[in-house]
């Protein structure tokens, strides 16, 4: 499935046209984070109840909340299509035949996620499971 693209007009190429770079918190350290985070705060939350596992409900809870999050995510990157800082870098157009979709001679899959910058995938893992987490600890902090 292609993604819709944004156009990009010619006085705009300065804001798509900077080098590519790593990303600030590589993603394996991002999905460390969303799986590590709820699993101990639920080992410690049932441990002070005298329960020290975690259970399936809460295991099923932060799954399915991932699960949704990410499928959310990739939809609206598909439908927003907004190319990414770096997006020339990406698609290397031939500037001679630039109008409003440029003709990229770049390679396509790396071209392609080029279009997939908004919601940010970090933001959006980071929102979901910091919601979960805060609505599970109010849960608990009410059942004490």
């Amino acid at each position: 499935m292609h993604s819709h693209h944004m156009d990009i007009l010619p006085d705009l190429t300065d804001a798509y046209d900077t080098e590519s770079k790593s990303q600030l918190i590589p993603t394996h350290i991002l999905f460390s984070g969303v799986v590590l985070f709820p699993l101990s705060i639920f080992l410690i939350a049932n441990a002070l109840k005298g329960f020290p596992m975690v259970k399936i409900d809460e295991i099923l809870g932060i799954t399915g909340t991932l699960l949704l999050n990410g499928v959310t995510t990739n939809i609206l990157k598909l439908t927003v299509g907004r190319p990414r800082p770096d997006f020339i870098s990406r698609c290397q157009p031939a500037y001679s035949t630039w109008k409003l979709e440029p003709i990229c001679s770049g390679d396509v899959s790396r071209y392609e996620e080029g279009y997939k910058s908004f919601p940010s995938g970090h933001a959006s893992w980071s929102f979901a499971t910091l919601l979960f987490m805060s609505l599970y600890l109010a849960g608990r902090l009410v059942s004490c």
